[in-house]
Parts: structure tokens; sequence; C-alpha cells
């Protein structure tokens, strides 16, 4: 949130953690909502019912903050004409008219099937959010390769879950393996 200013978009890559970076861009939004800017959400999630979710004590109006979805497959969504607006129809047809506001913030899975040449036509700044033991970091370090070769600035990636005292290489639990523990002198002398 600090690093958001007027005028900005910027991606949140999932990556195998959709619910739980859903909301963490729900409640960014609406404390950016809460500060006087004019906040969009376009939530590119390729599950809906697991995607964008406002905790329940939401008080987000409609003035403040918009969510957008894509009509059908958000890796095809290029243009506002694909997005409508969550909750409430702008026309009769369901075309949205859509003035995106002061910060955007665009909630997106990352496939590596898929790549990410989509999100290009929404921002050029990228965060990933990667949670510890749920994706391999060879899926990790493509989505990151997939981002930089869509011509998108990787800004940084954010490790949710992550225990303090780990000191593995984050191998063990993908069939890699086990980090290396110091030997037990005092065993050895019987």
């Amino acid at each position: 949130e600090l690093l958001l200013r007027g005028d900005d978009r910027v991606a949140i890559a999932c990556i195998d953690n959709t619910d739980e970076v859903a909301f963490a861009v729900a409640a960014t939004a609406e404390r950016l909502a809460a500060r006087d800017y004019s906040v969009t959400v376009i939530d590119f999630s390729e599950h809906p019912s697991r995607g964008l979710r406002f905790p329940p004590s939401s008080s987000r109006s409609s003035e403040s903050l918009a969510v957008l979805r894509p009509r059908g497959v958000p890796a095809l969504a290029q243009s506002a004409a694909d997005l409508l607006t969550v909750g409430q129809w702008d026309n009769v047809d369901g075309t949205p008219t859509l003035e995106f506001g002061d910060i955007t913030l665009v909630l997106a899975d990352v496939d590596p099937a898929v790549g990410a040449y989509h999100l290009k036509a929404w921002t050029d700044r990228v965060i990933v959010a990667v949670t510890a033991g749920r994706s391999s970091a060879e899926k990790v370090r493509t989505v990151a390769d997939l981002i930089r070769s869509a011509g998108l600035d990787l800004r940084f990636a954010v490790l949710m879950h992550s225990e303090r005292t780990d000191d593995s290489s984050g191998t063990t639990h993908h069939g890699g393996p086990a980090s290396i523990q110091p030997r037990d002198h005092h065993s050895d002398e019987s």
C-alpha cells in the first residue's frame, strides 16, 4: 500500500494462492478508498468463486471503489469493453462505462501454460505473491521469467506464511534434498 501513488496501476500475480492474495488485495483497496483514493480492482482470478472477496465489515462505497471482472476468459480481456462491473450494470446492454480510479489493482492468477502477456494491457508493473511450501521453486522462476518476457516490470515478490526459523533450502517438500544439519559430535563418542 505504501508503494502506491495516484494514477498508479499494478498487478498482483498469484501463484497457487488466489484465496489468500484476493483477501489482501480487497483489504488494501478498502484502505486506499478510505484514504480518499478512487480505486479500481480488476479481478482476473481464474475461479471467481475463489477470487476477490471483501471482509464482512466492508464499508466500501460504489463511488470510491469499483470491482471489475472479465466477460470471459481473463487472459483474453484486452480493453474496458471486455470487463463488467461486479454487482451493477452501467446500462441496459451490460457495457460498462469505465473510468479507472486513481489506483488500479489487478488481481491475476499467472499460469505458466498461459503466460503473462495479457497483463500488459492493464499495467506495466507486477508484484508476485508466493505462499511458502505451496509452489515449487521452478514454477516461481518460470512465472518470473514469463512476467519479464512479457515486458512487464517485476517489482518484487512477497513470500507469505514463511517460518522465521526455517533454514532449509526450500526443496524438501518438492522431492529435493533435505537441508543439511550439523552433525552431532557427542553421538560418536560412545
